[in-house]
């Protein structure tokens, strides 16, 4: 139950005039009123050290986005499948425990280095494909294309295949949408296009094992516990899923508050081994995900209310990430920000992003490549932004322009 208007917590009204033309200074005020404020979602966490606590105290605090995916209409098969035995950051307990310990066997952070190349040539590939004209949308050219093709290569997809998966990631990362109900199908079509193609890729692995994600997994699964079919399946594909979603908006976000602060670009020129905590800051101060759901196990006190076990909470990870108490000058854009790194974007605890590695990894390459290929680059005033409704935040379209430059060598 949410507590009673007695209880004079503030409210977050999403619909309002003040948070549809401000809602970075509305949520600022409310932090500074209160810990926490009243949503229609639940309780909002909204300052940092209440926020980490909720995502670190796995005992105290259960993950509850499945609940909240589940609330928004009527589920049809796989993505009821894909909510029970897919979705990790929702699974609880021994089984998040046991699935988790397999897929960090394979997805480690010396396995992401190992693929630095590769990462780096599927960007050049990218960039050749358009930096020729002087003129790209970053979001459709770059981004969206960029961690799907990084991610089916890792795990051994044939390039021709990709662009499916690019469609199927797309529209299954529409399971967040707010609301849901008139993408149900959809969504639904393409989780059962992309886990009828990875069950047949494990049966071609299990038969001929190559050097790849998923043959590793195949393996590890002989050490670690096994993994149901589904659970095998459907992890796989949030992890496409998570990996095009998240990394597609957060790169552009960060390409964006770069061209909006010319001295930081400038900086990131000249000290390109920034790049990493570019990255972390471009997390904190434009989350692509901006709320993380949990509940309390038990009865629990948080910020002196009590709160029953089971009352929704929702980690609003863009005040927590601007929390003055934390990161001072919270609204500046810095990308040599000392403590950028502590921010909450990936999660904190036993929920905390398995990707977290690789996505940094793309993004740091692709920022110091930017920065040799197109180091001159201006935002257009083409830039359109992911409604303040919706749980992942990031631009939808961002338009650059730049003196047009011959293509490099793709095989470097």
């Amino acid at each position: 139950m949410l507590p009673s208007v007695e209880q004079g917590l503030p409210r977050v009204d999403r619909g309002s005039d003040a948070w549809l033309t401000d809602s970075l200074g509305v949520m600022r005020e409310l932090q500074e009123a209160s810990p926490i404020a009243l949503s229609s979602e639940g309780y909002e966490i909204l300052r940092y050290e209440s926020a980490r606590r909720v995502l670190h105290q796995d005992r105290e605090f259960a993950p509850a986005s499945a609940q909240v995916l589940s609330s928004m209409g009527q589920v049809p098969e796989h993505i009821d499948v894909f909510l029970r035995d897919g979705l990790l950051p929702a699974i609880d307990g021994e089984r998040h425990s046991r699935i988790r310990r397999v897929l960090m066997k394979v997805f480690t952070a010396r396995r992401v280095d190992k693929q630095r190349n590769l990462i780096r040539q599927t960007a050049r590939q990218l960039l050749n494909e358009f930096i020729e004209a002087g003129r790209a949308d970053f979001v459709e050219d770059f981004t969206t294309k960029y961690p799907v093709q990084v991610v089916t290569k890792i795990i051994g997809v044939p390039s021709e295949d990709i662009p499916l998966f690019q469609e199927w990631t797309l529209m299954i990362g529409r399971i967040a949408d707010h609301p849901i109900g008139s993408t149900h199908p959809q969504v639904d079509a393409a989780l059962a296009g992309m886990a009828g193609y990875l069950s047949q890729l494990v049966e071609s692995r299990r038969r001929q094992p190559q050097d790849d994600f998923i043959t590793a997994l195949l393996d590890v699964q002989e050490s670690e516990g096994r993994l149901s079919e589904n659970e095998m399946l459907y992890n796989l594909v949030n992890l496409l899923m998570a990996g095009q979603d998240t990394t597609r908006l957060q790169l552009a976000s960060a390409l964006l508050l770069l061209g909006r602060n010319p001295y930081q670009w400038r900086r990131l020129i000249s000290e390109p081994e920034l790049a990493v905590n570019c990255v972390d800051e471009g997390m904190r101060l434009e989350p692509s995900v901006r709320r993380l759901y949990r509940t309390p196990r038990d009865p629990v006190q948080l910020e002196g209310y009590e709160l029953d076990a089971g009352a929704p909470l929702v980690v609003n990870v863009q005040a927590a990430n601007r929390d003055p108490r934390v990161f001072s000058d919270p609204d500046r854009f810095d990308i040599a920000r000392p403590n950028a790194g502590q921010q909450l974007t990936f999660s904190l605890g036993p929920h905390f992003c398995l990707g977290a590695a690789l996505s940094r990894a793309e993004q740091a390459e692709a920022l110091q490549m930017l920065t040799v290929a197109i180091p001159d680059f201006k935002l257009t005033s083409d830039v359109e932004l992911r409604s303040l409704a919706h749980n992942f935040g990031g631009p939808e379209r961002l338009v650059i322009a730049f003196p047009p430059r011959a293509r490099e060598d793709d095989t470097t």
